[in-house]
């Protein structure tokens, strides 16, 4: 880790607000914990500061292939937080072959814990979409949170070269990304705006999804499918806007884990998504043009 970065992560170890002695103790200790065993192919950092906490992360690996692993859009979702934790673990303890994963616990550290909503504005409705974002429910324009905002510009190459100098990484280029939530022991890919809204890339994602989830009780399809259509959300945005092979996954069957039940769906859940990151697309697909919106395929308030 540069001593720059080294500095900037640990003065913002001490800047939590009152909501955050969990947040210190669930998610900087065990991240620090990993970086202290695994200097060698570890580095901490940090993707910025929220309205009160920073954002922290841990980067796994120096291979050439950029991935991402992002949990907490809704903070109440522990259990998926947890897991993205263990992932990272397991990913420092067996690194992958010629990868470079960035894991962010938990996106909005003002919710850690608590609720879902930030401001009124739910997380994963709250990125650019084919239809938009969540607006016509929330008011919200895309991007008005600070934490999304600072999402897209790690992964925007016109916004992260300051990611780039911090990092020491001549190009972020961010190819695959794992959205972990739960509950609901689902696996999803794009599109999720609106019923039966397949990519080209569908039947890909979907023998990719299947042989990784073979094990266990996950089933694999489109969001609308077990749930509802969502406007907005993190995978639609990374796939549409930038070609990222984007999936979301719904862990577990509650919000709130125990440690028995993290450790059920671990055996699992990392080894399966351990095999996405390990063979998911080296290149990004190329971003194409999405289906017309139809109002009639949505349900109410966009999810």
């Amino acid at each position: 880790m540069s001593k720059f970065n080294y500095l900037m992560v640990l003065l913002l170890s001490f800047s939590v607000s009152a909501l955050g002695q969990d947040y210190y103790s669930d998610i900087w200790l065990p991240l620090s914990k990993i970086y202290e065993q695994h200097t060698e192919s570890t580095e901490l950092f940090v993707l910025g500061q929220s309205d009160e906490d920073p954002i922290w992360g841990i980067r796994i690996g120096t291979g050439d292939i950029h991935q991402l692993v992002v949990s907490g859009h809704h903070g109440n979702e522990i259990g998926s937080i947890a897991q993205s934790i263990r992932l990272a673990r397991s990913l420092a303890e067996d690194p992958l072959e010629n990868r470079t994963i960035f894991v962010i616990p938990s996106l909005i550290p003002e919710t850690f814990g608590s609720k879902r909503h930030l401001n009124s504005v739910d997380p994963n409705r709250n990125y650019p979409g084919p239809c938009g974002s969540n607006d016509t429910v929330y008011s919200s324009e895309a991007f008005s949170l600070r934490a999304t905002a600072l999402l897209r510009d790690f992964i925007d190459p016109d916004f992260n070269h300051e990611y780039e100098k911090r990092l020491g990484i001549p190009e972020i280029n961010i190819v695959a990304a794992l959205s972990l939530h739960n509950k609901g022991n689902t696996v999803h890919y794009p599109y999720s705006f609106q019923e039966n809204a397949l990519t080209p890339d569908a039947t890909l994602f979907k023998e990719l999804l299947n042989e990784a989830f073979e094990e266990g009780p996950y089933e694999v399809g489109l969001f609308p499918t077990y749930y509802y259509t969502m406007q907005g959300s993190f995978i639609d945005w990374a796939y549409w806007a930038y070609g990222i092979w984007a999936v979301l996954i719904e862990m577990g069957t509650e919000k709130d884990m125990s440690e028995g039940e993290l450790d059920s769906d671990a055996k699992y859940s990392i080894p399966a998504m351990r095999y996405f990151l390990k063979n998911a697309p080296e290149h990004r697909t190329t971003p194409r043009q999405a289906p017309a919106c139809d109002l009639n395929k949505m349900s109410p308030l966009g999810g």
